[in-house]
């Protein structure tokens, strides 16, 4: 009886480690795919304007916080936002892009990541 529930409870550890190596390992994938996306965008020696330090900040309050830091920027513009790992990381940078600005870089940065965003022309404003 003891060695199943030792073999049951061994079973979950095992389980439980290979999800976090997955999630480590698939937020790894997703920022060097991410870096491919962005080849052509040249992020050396640009200077961010302001820096926005979300960590510890839940979706979707941190895209929102970097939007409205945005909208007060002028076309051209660099801000840097530090998000944590998983769901901000994976989710910012690509609302970012959906709303039409450019994701410069996007590096590990004191156990979070760092990301360097150019604001583009207003859509709304042209037309």
């Amino acid at each position: 009886m003891v060695q199943g529930y030792l073999k049951s409870h061994i079973s979950n550890l095992k389980i439980k480690i290979w999800n976090l190596k997955f999630e480590s390992l698939r937020s790894e994938i997703f920022l060097k795919m991410d870096g491919f996306e962005n080849m052509e965008i040249s992020s050396e020696g640009v200077q961010p304007l302001d820096e926005l330090d979300l960590r510890g900040i839940i979706c979707p309050y941190n895209f929102v916080k970097t939007k409205l830091k945005l909208e007060a920027m002028v076309s051209g513009d660099v801000l840097a936002v530090i998000l944590d790992e998983g769901d901000p990381i994976r989710n910012v940078p690509q609302s970012i892009r959906n709303e039409g600005h450019a994701v410069l870089r996007q590096e590990p940065f004191e156990g979070a990541f760092r990301i360097l965003i150019q604001k583009q022309e207003d859509q709304h404003s042209l037309g």
